[in-house]
């Protein structure tokens, strides 16, 4: 079986998290339900709006199928009679979907972007909703992991950094690499994949990672002549897990959880 192996450069970590929209008129059962739900599974802290119908929950997501529908497979199996309707979007697209606001109303909305919501939060596109989170931190590094005014939740900390196809590297003569600075190397040129910062939230924040690591100016300049060493640029983030795996090329820049 093929192995992908991860590496987190200088140990970069975000919060991903949960939010409420606006637009739906949900009854307070399923609200206290789904609030355990996340309570059981994240450990963390989250909130959900109430729901369309008594027995309906729709969550908009930029995660894909892998990661949730271990978490829809759970909460249906201690919740028969609520139906979760689950609709997958990039992250950029799930802002315009929410703010556009013509669609089926979301009741929650679920990404790993945390500049995501604050732009719906500007927009009063969410729902407050405050949540118990005793033993939860509230601060990681200066960063508020749930909003203080009650518009959106963390529920996890996600390491952002690389993985690599073992197989591919020692074939293309390719050492494994550690740092962001690793990649800027001449031999990896059409060996690093990454997913476009303007679609994908989790590169989105890659990019701000390295930038508020190294500042603007030497940020930019290594992003720049990394972006040299591309493959490819693939259109969601589950992208470059994807290829990676199937060897379309050795390095793929990405949230752990990929990893």
């Amino acid at each position: 079986m093929l192995r992908l192996d991860w590496a987190q450069p200088q140990c970069h970590t975000a919060a991903t998290g949960y939010a409420l929209t606006r637009g739906a008129n949900r009854a307070h059962r399923v609200t206290g339900r789904v609030t355990n739900f996340v309570w059981i599974f994240f450990l963390c802290y989250a909130g959900v709006a109430q729901a369309a119908t008594e027995n309906s929950l729709r969550i908009l997501t930029s995660f894909p199928p892998a990661l949730f529908e271990p978490f829809r497979t759970e909460f249906s199996r201690l919740y028969p009679d609520i139906e979760i309707q689950i609709l997958n979007k990039k992250t950029s697209a799930a802002i315009s979907y929410i703010q556009d606001g013509s669609a089926l109303p979301i009741d929650v909305f679920w990404a790993s972007a945390p500049d995501a919501f604050a732009v719906l939060k500007q927009a009063q596109k969410l729902q407050r909703y405050f949540v118990n989170n005793r033993g939860s931190p509230e601060k990681f590094r200066n960063h508020y992991l749930t909003d203080p005014d009650g518009y959106y939740s963390g529920f996890a900390l996600s390491g952002y950094g690389m993985i690599w196809n073992k197989r591919y590297l020692r074939e293309h003569g390719l050492p494994i690499p550690a740092r962001w600075d690793d990649l800027l190397a001449p031999e990896y040129q059409g060996h690093i994949g990454i997913s476009a910062p303007s679609r994908s939230g989790t590169t989105h924040l890659i990019v701000e990672i390295i930038l508020q690591h190294y500042g603007w100016q030497r940020g930019w300049a290594k992003l720049l002549e990394m972006a040299g060493n591309f493959a490819t640029i693939t259109a969601r983030s589950f992208g470059v897990p994807d290829g990676v795996r199937y060897g379309h090329f050795g390095v793929g820049l990405v949230i752990d959880f990929f990893g």
